[in-house]
């Protein structure tokens, strides 16, 4: 409920330092609107992410507010990420959302990038499950590269639709997907991800998928693996 009409507009990135020597933690507040198209259709995620910049910047700690209520906080480890999910939270209408950054040292404040992810729910869906080269997924892991791959043919029911590889993880993320030999994602994967197939989908045949984990020597919680199929226009 604080007004805050009157506190200066910032863009995320290192906004104390130089400019406000004295400063070590601040509050950032945004007003944003949930669609009404959202609610019910699919699940919807807060991301606060590494920016790539942030392994420059001395350990923070932050927390991340929804309409008052605190939904993630890291503390003190710099490499930190916020991705929360937020389906049942987000009604349609205004919300606050809230990131309070406090630094150790003088140079601080948010390096992240921050943004909502709505993935509405698709058409039809193909289930991953099962072997994938000795391994048995959804599952825990090592997802070691040139080991943890299957073979699948696509629904053909689906033809013509949007094809999307969605896996989801709870721990050590998804890093590499390759496709038919070809590296597709050029990212640093994430706790969730769609990747589109369509372009390099063998119609009919059978396609190879393979998965590469974050750490190598660390298990991969593998929640979910299944081709989503969108139609056209839906995502």
């Amino acid at each position: 409920a604080v007004d805050d009409r009157g506190w200066a507009r910032m863009d995320l990135g290192v906004w104390y330092g130089a400019k406000y020597p004295d400063t070590h933690a601040g509050i950032f507040r945004k007003r944003f609107n949930a669609p009404a198209a959202w609610s019910g259709h699919g699940r919807t995620w807060l991301w606060l992410r590494d920016s790539g910049q942030v392994i420059y910047l001395p350990p923070y700690r932050d927390q991340v507010y929804l309409d008052g209520q605190l939904i993630s906080e890291a503390k003190g480890w710099r490499y930190a990420s916020c991705v929360v999910d937020l389906t049942e939270r987000l009604t349609p209408g205004e919300h606050v959302l809230a990131v309070a950054a406090e630094s150790t040292t003088p140079v601080g404040g948010i390096p992240d990038n921050l943004w909502l992810e709505h993935v509405p729910e698709p058409a039809a869906r193909q289930s991953l499950d099962g072997d994938w080269n000795g391994l048995t997924l959804p599952g825990k892991a090592a997802l070691k590269y040139d080991q943890v791959k299957r073979e699948f043919t696509p629904d053909p029911a689906q033809a013509g639709r949007r094809t999307m590889l969605y896996v989801e993880v709870t721990e050590n993320n998804v890093t590499g997907v390759f496709f038919n030999g070809r590296r597709l994602n050029r990212d640093i994967g994430g706790q969730h991800f769609l990747l589109d197939l369509t372009p390099y989908l063998r119609a009919g045949q059978p396609n190879e998928l393979t998965l590469i984990s974050q750490y190598a020597d660390h298990p991969t919680a593998v929640k979910t693996v299944e081709l989503r199929y969108y139609d056209a226009g839906a995502y």
